[in-house]
Order: structure tokens, then C-alpha cells, then sequence
């Protein structure tokens, strides 16, 4: 296993190279409450989209909170179902769904993996992206979308919409909005909420849905609740992306020759999730490189490149040339992964470190070593940028 904990002080460096830690800042402010179980919600039929495991969210804690309301909420004459929002993830088994939502509610209550082949096409959006959303969803008179707001690669910040329109979506429209053109599109960046498309298709798509409330938190880099709020979605959206770039927002250093990012977390539990580091950290215009320079993931990847139909196509992608790759308008969900990745392999060299790497990751062009010093021996740099958090940091 990785040891995460690590620092920059269990290397050695080259002579006369400058090392720049960068860390998401210590948030000042008192560590919130759950917020009680919506009391609109009490005697209505309402599913409730919670993330599945790939995502920063203490789904179980959340949920236990809100049981005193959700069990009036039954003798109200109403419902609670509870479906996991995978998107084209892996389903989680009985007993992962079980250690996610917690005993009680998994004993009291329906726990659902979403299916993406249990959905029912809505119409498009006005930009003309296909509305497949899962069948339950019409069954509700309310949907509550649980969700973690962190930085993005093209909806700025997850949360809000998303749990509906990507978490419970079909296919279809998780194929359009990975498509080249929508996640190309000006507007389309970590961090960028204000006239950013994709977040648009987000909220055009989850407007079909019943009444929807958000509860949405900020978690911080140990897993700590930073902040939490439920209600109508662009009131949380607004107040929680605010705390985000609070949590998450660094200010450029100068361009390094390596950096070694580690992904600790639940982002660090395949390479398909870890390698959101590589891509949210040398973003055309706001990369942490120079040019030609070396990136270092270290990620555990105990599931491997990933076990997931998304992450699959992610590694048939990865192993196709590029430029068959890049030539394409359409992408399979997870084929856009490969897309992001590979254009910026074009200009930065991709190292991986990780436990549970075999040389067939080699076919998709990423050199592996051993352990960081590996890397900075090869690799020699003038100036060292040491980010112990790859997926918590939004540059800016």
C-alpha cells in the first residue's frame, strides 16, 4: 500500500532543487451539524440519491442523522427509497451497500444500485442532449440528491444537479455529455460554475425530475465535514461552491520540472479516478509544469486501472493510438478519461506509482516506478512541486 502519509522529508532531493509543497488551506470555521431530514419531505413518496463510494461523502453518517425523520416520514403514510448513484461505476454488493448506508437504514429501508439499463428516455434538453434518467425517479414525488462538492473536471464543482443528471442517467446522455464537444466547450474547467455549459445540461436535465432537494457538503482533506446544506439546489450550489474554493483554492507556484502528486482517499481506489490529479493539476493555462516536465501519481489502486464498465472502456481508449482517439466526435462514457489524459500526455510525461500496477498498464503509456525516489533520481529536477492531496486542489 502507499504510505499517504509521507512526506517530502522521506526523500532526497537533488542538489540545489527547489521544493514547493502544495496543500489545500486549513479552513477556519466551526464543523457543522447534519442538517435534520427535510421536513417537506415527511408523508411523500421520496427517493433519495446518495454517491456511491468513489466520492468524499459520509453517506452513512448523513443518513443516520436524518432516520428519526425518515421514520415518521413512513408513519406519515409516505415512502424512502434509497438508490446509489454510479453513473457507469462499479454496483456496489450487498455488503459494501450495507457498510455505506449503515445498518439501520439498509434493514429499514430500500438500498438500490442505479442501473444504467433500468432508465426511461424524457425528451432532450434545449441543447439537444438525450434525457435518460432511471425509472424510479417517476415513482417519486420528491427526489433529495445527496453529493460532495469538490472541484471538477468540466461541471466546476460535483454536487447539486449532478447526482441526478450523471449519478442516475442512462447511456445516452452520459455519452453526449462527455462528448469531445460539451466537455471542449468554453466555460468547461475546474472550479468554473458561472457560464459553464456542462452545468447547464446538468440543471436542463434534472428539470424533467420531480421537485428536487440538494443536500450537499464540502469535505475536507481528513474527511472532516466542512460544510453542509440542504435546500432548493441553486441556494446550496451557491453557498457550498463559495466554501469549496475556500477549501480547495491554491494560488499558482512557479512551474516545476516534476511534480508528485499522491491521491489518497477514495479517489485513489482505482487509476481511472486517480488519474483526475494529473488532469485537474496540468490544465492548459493553469498547469503546474513547464513543458515536457514529469508527472508523478501515486495512488494505492487496489481495484487496478478500475473494475467499472466506465473504467473499462477508459483502458481500451488509453491503449488506442492517439490520434484515432482524437479524431473521434463521439465518446463512450469513460472514453473521455482517456481523451483528457492522453492530449496532455502529448506534452508531460505520466509516471505511476502504485502497488498494484503490472506491466500491462505500460500499453497505456504511462512509465511505472517503484516508489517517489525512483522518479526523482530519473528524472533530476531543478524545482519539485509536492502536492500530498492530487485531488483536493484547485488552482488558481
Amino acid at each position: 500500500m502507499i504510505d499517504q502519509s509521507r512526506s517530502r522529508q522521506d526523500v532526497s532531493f537533488p542538489t540545489n532543487c527547489r521544493v514547493v509543497s502544495l496543500e489545500p488551506p486549513r479552513y477556519q470555521g466551526d464543523c457543522p451539524s447534519w442538517t435534520p431530514y427535510p421536513e417537506h419531505l415527511i408523508g411523500k413518496r421520496t427517493l433519495i440519491a446518495v454517491p456511491d463510494r468513489t466520492r468524499p461523502f459520509p453517506v452513512k453518517d448523513c443518513l443516520e442523522a436524518w432516520l428519526p425523520g425518515m421514520r415518521a416520514s413512513l408513519k406519515a403514510g409516505g415512502s424512502v427509497e434509497i438508490l446509489v448513484g454510479l453513473g457507469l461505476h462499479r454496483k456496489l454488493n450487498r455488503e459494501e451497500l450495507r457498510g455505506h448506508v449503515g445498518e439501520e437504514v439498509f434493514h429499514q429501508f430500500p438500498v438500490m444500485n442505479h442501473d444504467p439499463t433500468q432508465c426511461v428516455t424524457l425528451g432532450q434538453t434545449p441543447d439537444g442532449c438525450p434525457i435518460s434518467l432511471h425509472s424510479r425517479i417517476l415513482e417519486a414525488d420528491e427526489v433529495l440528491a445527496v453529493g460532495t462538492v469538490e472541484p471538477h473536471q468540466y461541471a466546476g464543482f460535483s454536487g447539486g444537479y449532478k447526482a441526478i443528471s450523471i449519478g442516475l442517467a442512462g447511456l445516452e446522455t452520459i455519452s453526449w455529455l462527455h462528448s469531445p464537444a460539451c466537455i471542449d466547450a468554453t466555460g468547461v474547467a475546474p472550479g468554473s460554475v458561472e457560464g459553464n455549459p456542462f452545468r447547464t445540461q446538468l440543471r436542463d436535465i434534472a428539470s424533467v425530475a420531480p421537485p428536487l432537494t440538494v443536500a450537499n457538503g464540502v469535505v475536507g482533506p481528513k474527511g472532516e465535514l466542512i460544510d453542509f446544506a440542504v435546500g432548493d439546489p441553486e441556494s446550496v450550489i451557491h453557498r457550498t461552491t463559495r466554501t469549496a474554493w475556500h477549501c480547495y483554492g491554491v494560488t499558482m507556484p512557479e512551474k516545476a520540472d516534476l511534480v508528485v502528486a499522491l491521491v489518497p482517499g477514495p479517489k485513489g481506489v482505482n487509476l481511472y479516478q486517480a488519474t483526475r490529479a494529473f488532469s485537474g493539476l496540468v490544465l492548459p493555462g493553469r498547469s503546474l509544469l513547464k513543458e515536457g516536465g514529469t508527472f508523478l501519481l501515486c495512488a494505492d489502486c487496489p481495484e487496478g486501472i478500475g473494475l467499472g464498465k466506465g473504467e473499462t472502456a477508459f483502458r481500451h481508449a488509453m491503449e488506442t493510438p492517439r490520434k484515432q482517439l482524437f479524431s473521434r466526435k463521439a465518446l463512450a462514457p469513460g472514453e473521455q478519461r482517456a481523451y483528457v489524459v492522453g492530449r496532455l500526455m502529448e506534452r508531460y510525461t505520466l509516471m505511476v506509482c502504485s502497488p498494484h500496477a503490472d506491466l500491462s498498464w505500460q500499453k497505456l503509456g504511462v512509465a511505472l516506478v517503484d516508489d517517489p525516489q525512483e522518479a526523482l533520481d530519473s528524472v533530476q529536477p531543478k524545482r519539485c512541486t509536492w502536492v500530498p492531496q492530487g485531488c483536493s486542489i484547485l488552482l488558481t
